[in-house]
């Protein structure tokens, strides 16, 4: 047996469970389902390059993938066995416990509420008097940041190196769990150790300690699978000419790397609240860029004010509730849901961490499906701009001249 063992540290809250929902739970089976995806998005490319059609290069794609990885449907096995293990028990935390690192510091209320925000779903955002329950408790068990596990990989025949891009790019640019899209679960690969006969192991890849080893380890293996070369949108999360790969920020702690993301964003998307002047967590005033969204939820008479709306923040993925009634819900017309094509992640460098954020266009939904809001249906009509706005672009409406991510660095084109 070729066996290599791939150590990772958990950077950022992981949020996952295995049967029992009730508390968290890392499993082998996400470790290979993470592998999967990032597998794909690397292959992609270079697979449609001798294709002569996307259905054909999802075909053979499907064949690569099943052969590597295994086939449940036809009960096909994979070549390569993974397995978890650790050196002592992942430590976790369940609701209703408060996530000290996520509650307002200093009685500020709005202490991590970005980073709160981008766990939406999982952690309470804002304390409420109402329901008795406060800021940063946990919805959902998570599994506590800055553990260590190792993942061994075990095969008959030379491990394939696509395997060990995949594994690279889940390690360098990828997370598990729930909100992984939104950086929570992002890991950070260590290193990856070959086993040698007579049981020694001979260190094959370590993680880079430096921005600009960073940078040249992702290049190096996008560059590997033609990734630039390949010019057509492609149908799934993939990496093609027009994706990227950007570190916005860094920062003394994960935490604080997530909140302000979550802050950014917070600025960029949402609204504000009208008796509180429009101010958000970050101290900032409402950029007001997407007036017609908000325009539409707050309107008594939205079929024939908006008979055709078209929500422009779809492109940040769906579902996108404005409440908890169906009249206000924005969905796919026959998806539950799209996955947000722009991927934030956690990185540790040294002692300190960055933000980096993968934007992954793709098709996103299948041709003739509409655009759902509350009642209306309508043609999808989707604007990338949306979110290299957000990437590139300043803070303000008007702009102040000020770029929303000074610091930003282009690792990938």
């Amino acid at each position: 047996m070729h066996k290599l063992t791939a150590t990772f540290r958990i950077v950022t809250p992981m949020f996952i469970a295995g049967a029992d929902q009730t508390r968290a739970e890392l499993r082998a089976p996400s470790i290979k389902g993470a592998l999967r995806f990032w597998w794909r998005a690397l292959n992609w490319a270079k697979i449609r390059s001798t294709c002569n059609s996307d259905d054909s290069a999802l075909a053979e794609l499907k064949r690569k993938e099943d052969r590597l990885f295994g086939d449940a449907d036809r009960h096909g096995q994979s070549t390569v066995l993974v397995s978890i293990s650790s050196r002592k028990p992942l430590c976790d935390q369940r609701p209703p416990n408060l996530h000290t690192d996520m509650k307002p510091q200093n009685k500020n209320p709005n202490s991590m509420a970005g980073a709160r925000y981008l766990g939406y779903g999982l952690i309470v955002p804002f304390s409420s008097n109402n329901t008795g329950r406060m800021a940063g408790q946990l919805d959902r068990a998570c599994i506590n940041p800055d553990q260590v596990f190792t993942v061994l990989l075990s095969s008959r025949q030379r491990m394939d190196d696509s395997i060990l891009d995949g594994l690279k790019m889940l390690g360098l640019l990828g997370g598990i769990g729930s909100r992984s899209r939104r950086g929570f679960g992002s890991l950070l690969l260590e290193r990856i150790e070959e086993a040698k006969e007579g049981g020694e192991s001979e260190p094959t890849w370590k993680a880079p300690d430096t921005l600009a080893r960073y940078k040249a380890e992702i290049k190096i293996i996008l560059q590997k699978y033609g990734c630039i070369s390949q010019k057509d949108v492609p149908p799934i999360s993939a990496f093609y000419k027009d994706s990227r790969v950007d570190t916005l920020l860094e920062g003394n702690s994960p935490y604080e790397v997530l909140d302000q993301l979550g802050l950014k964003m917070l600025d960029y998307r949402s609204w504000g609240q009208s008796k509180k002047g429009n101010k958000l967590p970050s101290g900032n005033t409402s950029e007001k860029r997407f007036k017609d969204d908000h325009d539409w939820y707050k309107s008594s008479s939205r079929q024939s004010t908006f008979p055709y709306f078209h929500p422009a923040r779809v492109v940040f993925g769906l579902p996108h509730n404005y409440s908890n009634l169906k009249k206000d819900h924005v969905t796919p017309a026959s998806h539950e849901r799209r996955g947000s094509p722009l991927f934030f992640h956690v990185h540790k460098l040294g002692g300190d961490y960055i933000g980096v954020a993968i934007f992954l266009k793709s098709v996103f939904l299948p041709h003739g499906e509409n655009i759902k809001a509350g009642h209306t249906s309508v043609p999808q009509n989707i604007d990338w701009n949306v979110i290299t706005d957000f990437l590139n672009g300043k803070t303000g409406n008007p702009s102040t001249g000020s770029n929303r991510f000074p610091n930003r660095k282009v690792i990938f084109p």
